[in-house]
């Protein structure tokens, strides 16, 4: 029998194993003693000190549902990653870690220029990665650590590829740029059957952690970190979180600040040539220390665990750059989403539901119509689902005003609306189903166009009767819909069902101010916030109204016995 050497058991020996297991058990001790490099920097909590609870709550075990609704550039997506790889090292996480963006290309950019980075400053991490490396896919040991896309639109085949994962994590980062939010449970399912036994606790279905830069409020990662209200005011659609903030202590008369609570006032000009501002306390106006601070959670009773992040506590940015950008009022919704992390909307870029019903009148949606009219009509996924269908007129000194808004269950039905209102312009969305668009097209030739948003296109809507098609910019649509709407320019029906519906349609997209990190060029784009089927309809039928005539309201024959009597009568009075 061959004897194991012996090992002295000395202080050292005890320390080192000491080390070991603390290594594999706690992960914020983990990030800060194995030696770590970021940005050719030795890991460090200093000057990043609100990272460190975020960093226990990562690692959590009993934190299931996460969610950060952040600023920029705040060092989340590290955190993140970190995390997998260490968690795939140590058994959290034995089936490996998806990590989900809004498409490939997403996914690609945040491989090459976040994670390979991390793994070629640290020879440590790279001695774990014994196995696949490519961009998409990180693997140590058995587990592997994903990244793919999630969205249709820009990714078809992204939701497909997720049935065929099964991980112990999922990570929702940028989900402000998802498009189909039934996604998420989709992706939710590839931990069903996680079940992991770690350092004493049963970890079953996985944990799901959400990171974004916010835009609209009560939208988007907004909408998982302060709350979706339900539609009839009671309760709520989606569930807050415990919406925890980084409070600030005054050295001077102990009075804590939120600065996210008091902004813009939080931050005092010191000097204007000097680009130079401080962080001020709310009560005695005396400069704040940003590396003193707790986070405290201004919801505690609700399970959801939730941090709000902001430049405004960074040691890396100026406030008095922020308090000149609010000044002079530049690229706002850049200023609130993207360096301060709250969400914004401009006034003009959404349609409030009060804003529409204003719009109604006294009388009923009309069951005929004897036209000229036009109408807009946005396609379901597959026929036998809702058609949704706005038909609108117009008349001298009425821009437009709505016959009917309705919707449908197939393609037979939109034709009948075709006759049934004297329709001599129809838009109807090109997509999904294209073949079936142009045979409708084709079935009233000259009166039906397919409609494709242009993403780039600049003026009016392009018409091409070569193939029944018309294109224009998506934002311009929308947004003349949106000064119409404001303009009192559209006039509706009396309200019921389908009007009140409609309003909540046209309220279900903001327009918001998007930023390329790369080229540093700022667009506007509208973003779904809810149901907005009705709204593009109303967008296909403002183009087709642009190609007919007025509606003239034929001229009442007079009683000319009758009023020669009632002259007469009046003569001899």
């Amino acid at each position: 029998m061959m004897l194991q050497p012996q090992v002295a058991i000395t202080d050292e020996y005890l320390w080192q194993v000491a080390q070991v297991r603390l290594s594999q058990r706690d992960f914020p001790w983990w990030s800060l003693n194995s030696g770590l490099t970021l940005d050719t920097q030795p890991f460090s909590f200093a000057r990043h000190e609100y990272l460190q609870e975020i960093y226990a709550a990562i690692a959590d075990p009993e934190v299931r549902v996460l969610v950060l609704e952040k600023a920029a550039q705040m060092g989340l997506t590290v955190a993140e990653v970190l995390f997998s790889f260490w968690g795939m090292k140590n058994g959290r996480f034995p089936k490996g870690v998806l990590y989900l963006l809004p498409d490939a290309g997403h996914a690609e950019k945040v491989s090459k220029t976040k994670i390979q980075p991390i793994i070629s400053a640290n020879p440590l991490l790279q001695s774990w990665i014994t196995k696949t490396d490519s961009i998409l896919q990180k693997q140590i040991g058995a587990a592997s650590l994903i990244l793919t896309g999630m969205n249709s639109t820009n990714d078809p085949v992204g939701p497909v590829r997720l049935k065929s994962y099964s991980v112990d994590r999922v990570i929702f980062d940028e989900v402000e740029h998802m498009d189909d939010w039934g996604n998420v449970a989709l992706a939710q399912k590839r931990m069903d059957h996680s079940e992991v036994k770690w350092q004493g606790y049963e970890i079953t279905g996985g944990s799901s952690h959400f990171l974004s830069v916010p835009s609209v409020p009560h939208w988007g990662i907004d909408g998982l970190f302060a709350g979706i209200p339900a539609e009839d005011g009671r309760g709520w659609e989606v569930v807050p979180s415990d919406q925890r903030y980084w409070f600030l202590k005054c050295p001077a008369c102990g009075t804590e600040t939120c600065l996210e609570d008091e902004w813009p006032d939080c931050v005092i000009e010191v000097s204007a040539r000097e680009e130079r501002a401080i962080r001020a306390c709310r009560k005695c106006q005396r400069e704040l220390d940003i590396s003193q601070g707790r986070w405290v959670a201004k919801e505690p009773d609700r399970t959801k665990r939730g941090y709000h992040i902001s430049q405004l506590f960074s040691h890396y940015v100026n406030p008095w750059k922020l308090l000149d950008q609010f000044r002079h009022k530049r690229d706002m919704s850049v200023l609130f989403n993207d360096s301060l992390g709250i969400p914004y909307i401009e006034a003009d870029a959404r349609i409030e539901v009060h804003q529409v019903l204003a719009l109604c009148g006294t009388e009923p949606q009309l069951a005929a119509f004897e036209g000229p009219s036009a109408m807009g009509v946005d396609q379901p996924k597959e026929e036998g689902q809702k058609f949704y269908v706005t038909i609108g007129y117009k008349m001298e000194g009425v821009p437009c005003k709505l016959a009917r808004i309705c919707y449908r269950t197939t393609w037979q039905e939109i034709g009948d609306l075709m006759s049934l209102y004297n329709v001599s312009r129809c838009v109807v969305d090109g997509l999904p189903d294209q073949d079936k668009a142009r045979k409708f097209a084709q079935g009233f030739e000259g009166r039906v166009f397919m409609s494709y948003y242009a993403e780039k296109q600049k003026g009016a809507a392009k018409w091409n009767e070569n193939d029944w098609s018309v294109s224009v910019d998506r934002t311009e649509i929308h947004n003349s819909l949106t000064r119409m709407v404001h303009g009192t320019k559209i006039a509706l029906p009396r309200q019921d069902d389908d009007i009140k519906g409609f309003a909540k349609h046209l309220f279900n997209m903001a327009r918001k101010t998007e930023k390329d990190d790369d080229t540093g060029s700022v667009r506007q784009v509208w973003k779904k916030t809810g149901a907005d089927h009705w709204r593009h309809s109303a967008c296909y039928m403002l183009m087709a109204l642009d190609g007919i005539g007025e509606y003239v309201k034929p001229k009442e024959e007079k009683d000319w016995m009758h009023e020669r009597r009632r002259v007469n009568s009046w003569r001899t009075m």
